[in-house]
């Protein structure tokens, strides 16, 4: 055949298949036209179940939702539902934390919801104590939960928080019974314990239980403490403590314990050993009052080099009367220092270094327990926990404790489907017969045995802090009894300092504070959507 009319049979066909190609979708493929009619006269269904979680413990405040419309519901705390439904339409169950299901309405349904990937599930506690999932914060949070305080408790619980959260800067302050400086992001930030906000200037975290705290959320950013006002406008630091839970029915008893010792610390100030009390290389000790002796009444440890050579004495060291020498009324003891001759009653020894670790000497070890005994329970309508906590800490320097026992009892009451009641009360009874001062003064054993005692005295020697008999020395170098024993304290100087032992056990440091706290709340849901909220609590301080 000619190539050029096999070439116009075949374009003419083509042409000719192009509109029936175009043209056969619309036959072929029609659908037919959409039912987009409602069967109204469906049957009524009315819709009975409970909705648990895994372990069987009911889940009060899950949404249950008929698909498709606005009817909505939400389960009783003890997990029990009822709606009404079209036949055959299908329920959408949902709870923060779970997994969402959707499932067929049947006249009985008992759902148990799983839960979420708990890297997607996180819930926290934000202003007014409302719970929201952390993915649907618009601001950064960070959460401690109550178990990394009650594991390894302080007596601060605000010294448990160092270090743990991005952020948070806790200055910790050397005095007991001082609050420590808490900012976070560089600003001063806000306490709020249940929901209810504290003084941040006056409150004391002394009287915070670790063993009642569930966790502890910090909300940072001026968003996230954004109904508080301006006393969250740095952010606050959200403490919720523990509520009853003991699954749907039944009781928990549980008890906890800890104990912990602490030897020194980290690090002590290095301080010189090669130099003795005094001033410009001068020392001997007549009644340590300025009363004729060679600067025994000054703080400096500028005196003579410790620890020379001397052939001549029987000890091999060079010699000069001293706080601990031996003390001879009825006789003088001439020694010479830098070419210059003196006498004392007291006997001159070896000048040489004795107190090398004073500080560490003079501290014993701490000892810190604490003891929990709680009781919770839970039933369809009601949950409480009762507390009972007692701390006590032997401090480091010599008779030195603190005691610290808390009482707490709190509770919920479901009143109907839509009013639900809580409340808290905690009292905490702080109790020292004696405490260590740090401030800068006499009476700061820190102050005392680093700063101004000299390595030629060993505190060790001070331990029977009473003079044995008593007495002094007049200007003519006299000597004069006391007549009476355990007057006057036995010390390296007696001009500016005290005995560090004699400040532990006489000069005593009492404190005594009782808190009270409470709270009672009322939470009533008009809608899944809309509730009314009310709130009041109470912090008392009788230090």
């Amino acid at each position: 055949m000619n190539k050029r009319l096999l070439s116009s049979m075949v374009n003419r066909a083509v042409l000719f298949a192009l509109p029936l190609a175009l043209l056969t979708p619309a036959f072929a493929h029609a659908d037919p036209k959409p039912d987009f009619h409602y069967n109204n006269n469906k049957v009524n269904v009315v819709v009975k179940g409970t909705v648990k979680d895994p372990d069987g413990n009911p889940l009060g405040g899950a949404t249950i939702r008929e698909k498709g419309t606005n009817n909505t519901v939400v389960s009783a705390e003890n997990g029990t539902f009822s709606i009404t439904v079209k036949d055959g339409a299908t329920l959408v169950f949902s709870y923060v934390g779970y997994e969402e299901q959707e499932l067929s309405a049947s006249p009985e349904m008992n759902v148990t919801l799983l839960l979420l990937n708990s890297t997607t599930t996180e819930v926290v506690v934000t202003a007014l104590g409302i719970r929201k999932e952390k993915a649907k914060i618009s601001y950064a949070t960070q959460e401690v939960k109550g178990s990394a305080l009650d594991k390894v408790p302080e007596s601060n619980i605000a010294n448990n928080l160092i270090g743990k959260v991005a952020g948070l800067n806790i200055l910790s302050k050397s005095n007991l019974f001082e609050n420590p400086e808490i900012y976070l992001r560089g600003k001063q930030t806000l306490v709020v314990i249940d929901g209810v906000p504290t003084d941040k200037d006056n409150f004391d975290f002394w009287n915070l239980n670790p063993n009642d705290i569930e966790n502890v959320n910090v909300l940072k950013g001026t968003a996230a403490a954004a109904l508080y006002g301006s006393l969250g406008i740095n952010g606050a630091i959200m403490i919720t403590t523990k509520k009853g839970k003991a699954g749907a029915k039944g009781v928990e008893v549980s008890y906890n314990s800890t104990t912990q010792f602490q030897a020194g610390f980290l690090r002590i100030p290095k301080t010189q050993d090669q130099y003795g009390m005094g001033w410009s290389g001068y020392f001997g000790f007549v009644d340590g009052k300025g009363g004729g002796g060679w600067y025994d009444d000054y703080g400096y440890v500028w005196g003579p080099k410790l620890n020379v050579a001397n052939s001549a004495n029987a000890s091999g060291f060079e010699e000069y009367p001293q706080y601990n020498s031996p003390f001879d009324p009825n006789n003088f003891f001439s020694f010479t220092q830098a070419g210059y001759t003196d006498q004392s009653h007291y006997k001159p020894l070896p000048g040489i270094t004795r107190g090398k670790n004073n500080l560490k000497n003079f501290l014993n070890n701490e000892l810190l327990t604490t003891h929990n005994v709680s009781v919770a329970g839970k039933n369809e309508n009601a949950d409480y926990r009762i507390s009972v906590t007692h701390l006590y800490q032997k401090g480091q320097v010599p008779n030195t404790k603190l005691s610290s026992t808390t009482a707490s009892i709190s509770g919920g009451l479901r009143v109907n489907d839509k009013l639900k009641l809580e409340s808290s009360l905690s009292y905490n009874k702080q109790y020292t017969p004696n405490y260590p001062q740090t401030g800068y003064g006499a009476n700061n054993f820190f102050y005392n045995i680093l700063l101004w005692m000299g390595p030629d005295v060993d505190i060790r020697d001070l331990k029977n802090y009473w003079k044995p008999g008593g007495g002094r020395t007049d200007g003519s170098g006299n000597f004069i009894p006391y007549g009476v024993t355990n007057v006057h304290q036995y010390n390296y100087n007696y001009t500016w300092y005290n005995n560090p032992y004699f400040l532990a056990y006489e000069t005593l440091n009492g404190y005594t504070n009782d808190v009270i706290t409470g709270q009672v709340n009322a939470n009533y849901e008009f809608t899944k959507d809309l509730s009314f909220y009310i709130r009041s609590g109470v912090i008392t301080n009788n230090a």
